[in-house]
């Protein structure tokens, strides 16, 4: 087979912590330092280190985004990196973001809401609205919330990449949700699933009266005073972009635009816009018990014994423990969280990245607990334009011995991809002369004669390249 014209299409709309090849779920691990101790000023935090850390990525242009950082409910520190950005990042000047999959926590709390009015419960099945999905009659709103009704995720259908940059109404998603086959009998399992929270947007609205722009302007936005978050709107992708909108963008090679997929389609799921600041100021206030009850609602949605929740993800620092969510949508991807034991939240909100989220999100902890920050390091021009150029040698069909997937490496318009089994292909980049990471998914992937070493959440595989046939 001639790799150079295989074409396999990639899933431009998933949660951050899907790994290609592992999952990985944003676990962070702190540096080994003095035991921790947070100053509780901002005079007191010392940000030069993350001054650094933000300086190398901007030098070698590996990430475009805006992060925030707040102690005791004050920022500590922000930052906007790149082009194609309103305002400089400072206050509330800092650009609007696609927020991906975190607005499944917003979702969520939403949901959370309405059960507190007496409008739905937690065992209320899907067949009082919506008969005829499949299993209906057994699916409930609780299930919807933590991906365990088994619906079949829509955004993993082939057809998917064919139209989500077009319009979608309500009756083209009932339409969608009907047609859903069932990955397992609702209630057995777990599987990360857009479906169930499009679904759960959509009952929202009939239970409320209400649009989701709607809700949450009137139960979120305008009570925590969150004037840049609101669902829907399209992208500006003027370079001043007055309009804070962001447009997004992959790398291939440089960064080209990426296509931008209409909200109207992840709804639900993944259609808010927002600000780091803005983002921060919501996770501390839901896991405060500000935006839900504290003592009914709060404990449900917090992940216990399993990493997620309602709408919620368990982020793990050392002994520290936090709740947030991440996402990915087009060329957006995003992180953000709320430690409740020294009142930390931070947000990490990306337009571009050939850098992982993971590690700015372990770089702006460590700030706050009094953890020293590893700086980044990149192998020199020289190296990476050697890789760049021996992109042909690397070419070709990998298995390994400790896991049932195999890797493609190929070829499209002089950009080295790789593609996982039954997964989406994604772009590698140069970071020395045998080395290419993707960053998104902190992975990376060292090549060596007639094999290769793929390193990604502290672990390595080791892969062999099979004979052509």
């Amino acid at each position: 087979m001639d790799r150079r014209k295989h074409k396999p299409q990639s899933n431009v709309f998933a949660p951050l912590v899907a790994g290609i090849v592992v999952a990985l779920l944003a676990a962070c691990t702190p540096p080994k330092s003095p035991p921790d101790t947070l100053a509780k000023t901002e005079t007191e935090i010392t940000t030069s280190q993350l001054d650094a850390f933000f300086d190398v990525l901007e030098e070698q242009d590996r990430w475009r985004g805006s992060v925030a950082l707040m102690v005791d409910g004050e920022p500590i520190y922000q930052r906007t990196l790149a082009a194609h950005e309103t305002g400089s990042g400072e206050g509330e000047s800092a650009p609007v973001y696609r927020i991906g999959s975190i607005t499944k926590s917003v979702t969520a709390a939403l949901v959370m809401q309405q059960i507190q009015m007496g409008t739905l419960s937690l065992t209320s099945t899907v067949d009082q609205w919506f008969p005829d999905i499949l299993h209906a009659e057994t699916i409930t709103i609780e299930q919807l919330l933590t991906h365990t009704s088994g619906l079949e995720n829509f955004t993993d259908r082939q057809e998917y990449l064919t139209v989500h940059t077009q319009p979608m109404g309500r009756a083209d998603k009932v339409e969608l949700l009907e047609s859903l086959k069932s990955d397992f009998e609702p209630g057995s399992a777990f599987k990360y699933s857009n479906s169930g929270y499009l679904l759960l947007g959509l009952i929202l609205e009939d239970v409320s009266g209400k649009s989701l722009p709607q809700l949450l302007q009137s139960q979120i936005a305008e009570p925590l005073k969150l004037h840049h978050t609101t669902f829907g709107g399209e992208p500006d992708t003027r370079e001043t972009a007055p309009s804070g909108n962001l447009a997004s963008y992959v790398w291939q090679g440089n960064w080209q635009p990426a296509p931008a997929t209409d909200l109207s389609v992840p709804g639900a799921a993944g259609a808010v816009l927002s600000t780091p600041q803005d983002v921060s100021r919501f996770f501390r206030a839901l896991v405060q018990g500000k935006i839900v009850d504290a003592d009914d609602s709060l404990p449900k949605m917090l992940p216990a014994s399993a990493a997620y929740g309602f709408g919620l993800m368990k982020f793990p620092y050392g002994k520290h423990s936090g709740y947030g969510h991440t996402g990915g949508l087009d060329g957006f991807s995003s992180m953000a969280g709320y430690f409740p034991d020294q009142d930390i939240a931070f947000a990490v909100l990306s337009n571009g990245s050939r850098f992982n989220n993971n590690d700015i999100a372990i770089a702006l902890l460590a700030t706050a607990y009094g953890d020293p920050v590893t700086i980044p390091q990149f192998g020199s021009a020289a190296d990476t334009s050697a890789a760049a150029a021996r992109i042909a040698d690397f070419i070709g069909h990998y298995t390994s011995e400790q896991m049932p997937l195999a890797l493609d490496m190929f070829i499209e318009e002089d950009q080295l991809y790789g593609q996982a089994t039954g997964q989406g292909k994604f772009p590698l980049s140069p970071v020395d002369k045998d080395t290419f990471e993707f960053a998104p998914a902190g992975l990376r992937i060292a090549f060596f004669q007639d094999g290769l070493t793929l390193y990604q959440a502290g672990a390595e595989y080791q892969f062999s390249r099979q004979p052509e046939n």
